[in-house]
């Protein structure tokens, strides 16, 4: 087990490289208490990468962001590989933009899983401009994200109390619970989404429930 704790200038991992191949693991690391300014808070893939990576069994709690930063535990920001976080924990995260924990961006031939992770008050900020994705922000360049078999609890964001999903993307999402999720938005309205607003024009739900979500419109 690896443990990061307390205020950093700078992420904990900036992974990626347009020269490096193959799977980079990061497994068993434990994040408590992070303040940083920068873009994924904890971890950022970064737009150079064509190394997968696979997060696992890890744990980001009390994370937050100095700054306007797209995310507030990780970035996946633009690569040409494959990412996969599993069996993970995202508690008490707030971030300086769109993605309360994760957010993603991958190119088109790329997938991005995340599976039997769970989220648990995760959010953006609150004010007159709008952020997306309480707990996940995808981006669109037309890759496949693939979420299943998580939790989202008391998640909340302007649109997508849990997750926001872009255009030009194929979702799926499948065997996950939604609960309390809700939207701040700062214009009252309807079509906010309290557990998942989105774009994609392939999105395919199955097996999930949602529990007490709303839209504060």
């Amino acid at each position: 087990t690896f443990t990061v704790v307390g205020a950093q200038t700078f992420r904990a991992f900036n992974l990626g490289s347009s020269t490096n191949t193959g799977t980079l693991i990061l497994s068993g690391i434990n994040i408590d208490g992070f303040i940083s300014s920068q873009n994924g808070n904890a971890i950022e893939c970064n737009s150079s990468s064509v190394l997968d990576v696979e997060i696992n069994n890890c744990s980001f709690k009390n994370i937050s962001s100095s700054g306007a930063t797209v995310s507030g535990a990780i970035n996946i920001n633009n690569v040409s590989a494959n990412v996969t976080i599993k069996d993970s924990k995202f508690e008490n995260i707030a971030s300086g933009n769109n993605g309360g924990a994760i957010s993603t961006n991958a190119k088109s031939t790329n997938t991005i899983t995340i599976q039997n992770c769970t989220f648990k008050n995760t959010y953006t900020p609150t004010s007159s401009t709008v952020y997306n994705g309480g707990a996940i922000y995808a981006n669109s360049t037309g890759y496949t994200l693939n979420i299943k078999d998580c939790t989202f609890e008391d998640t909340k964001a302007s649109t997508g109390g849990a997750i926001y999903l872009s255009t030009l993307l194929t979702a799926n999402i499948s065997n996950c619970n939604f609960v309390r999720c809700t939207t701040q938005h700062p214009t009252a309205g309807t079509g906010h989404g309290g557990a998942i607003n989105f774009m994609a024009p392939i999105l395919n739900i199955t097996g999930c429930k949602f529990d007490n979500c709303s839209d504060n419109g």
